[in-house]
């Protein structure tokens, strides 16, 4: 089983290329500096479609050959398997990403994802919602919260709040299609992602 998230909206920031240089300069002015180098011959034909809110964005990818890409995320970070497999390294460690699998990315851990030709989706989340939203689930818990990168292994429920909380969120920027002010629909997606750190 996998992801049944939304298609992007119409209201999304849309990006296209088949550059290689082009996309590293596009992804670096949100993802940070990073390398990437890709594997296969043909059209590269990646997309990336982001909405961007006040404490969590929302990017829709596709690429059309495998990659490797290395780098360092500014913010927690959640990596969605739609139906491209990945591998990730941090330094000796190797983590497997199955289609319908999750990745948590923590600020500041340097990573390296190997992935086939496929879709991915990434949820960014502020640190400050975040870290607000589990220290009012755990208020007896002592010290600060650090993120730790790992794996999900997330079942059909877990997929199923996802889906419909990005769904809810992605019609958020239409008055005529939202289901609650766009504040209430992020912090939902901030309260179902901490839903998943904690689990584990």
């Amino acid at each position: 089983q996998s992801f049944r998230l939304p298609p992007p909206p119409a209201h999304a920031s849309s990006f296209f290329t088949d550059d290689l240089g082009e996309l590293r300069e596009f992804v670096g002015r949100s993802d940070g500096e990073h390398s990437r180098v890709v594997h296969g011959v043909g059209r590269l034909a990646f997309e990336r479609h982001v909405l961007v809110g006040k404490n969590v964005a929302l990017a829709w990818n596709r690429v059309a050959l495998g990659q490797t890409v290395r780098g360092v995320l500014g913010v927690v970070t959640l990596h969605l398997s739609i139906d491209a497999p990945g591998e990730y390294l941090f330094g000796r460690r190797r983590i497997q990403a199955a289609p319908g699998s999750g990745m948590i990315l923590a600020p500041r851990w340097e990573f390296t994802r190997r992935g086939g030709p496929g879709s991915m989706f990434g949820l960014a989340l502020s640190d400050q919602a975040l870290t607000a939203e589990i220290r009012a689930r755990r208020p007896e818990s002592q010290g600060e919260w650090v993120a730790s990168s790992r794996s999900l292994d997330l079942p059909d429920t877990d997929r199923s709040a996802v889906d419909a909380a990005v769904a809810d969120l992605a019609r958020g920027g239409d008055p005529a299609t939202a289901s609650a002010p766009i504040e209430q629909l992020e912090a939902r997606l901030v309260s179902v992602v901490a839903d998943l750190m904690l689990r584990g």
